[in-house]
């Protein structure tokens, strides 16, 4: 297990949430056997990091908390999690446009924490929240083919 960090900077207005590293990239992949060209409105969905093939995980038994939210963690297999992409206007997902992530079995949103990582001083912790901020938004940078 691995816990999971983010930085952020600011874009037309909106917060722009990144992993730690230039070219440090989380794919979103879709959970489906039949996979559709677009990924849509409450698709179940994977987040792969690039880099190391780790998934984005919340082990519900063995639930790390801080102060601000439940932790997220990066580990080698999916755990068979049930993240659901969650667009503003209920349409697909592009790039640029602000989406959230909806950790369906708890009903909350993957979120970049207002504390910095214990880990990491630079950046910060990314939790589960039940409150929908700003901070829930995720922005798609590029697509890999």
């Amino acid at each position: 297990m691995q816990e999971v960090t983010c930085f952020s900077y600011e874009r037309d207005g909106m917060i722009i949430v990144l992993t730690s590293i230039a070219n440090d990239w989380w794919v979103i992949q879709q959970t489906y056997q039949m996979a559709q060209k677009q990924i849509q409105h409450q698709m179940p969905i994977n987040l792969i990091h690039q880099e190391t093939n780790k998934y984005l995980c919340v082990d519900e038994k063995n639930l790390a908390k801080s102060k601000n939210g439940h932790q997220v963690t990066a580990m080698q297999s999916s755990m068979q999690q049930s993240f659901n992409i969650s667009t503003i206007d209920n349409q697909q997902l592009i790039v640029g446009k602000p989406f959230f992530v909806l950790y369906q079995p708890m009903n909350k949103y993957l979120c970049q924490g207002p504390s910095l990582s214990e880990m990491q001083s630079t950046q910060y912790e990314v939790i589960l929240t039940s409150k929908l901020t700003t901070s829930c938004l995720w922005i798609v940078e590029k697509v890999f083919k």
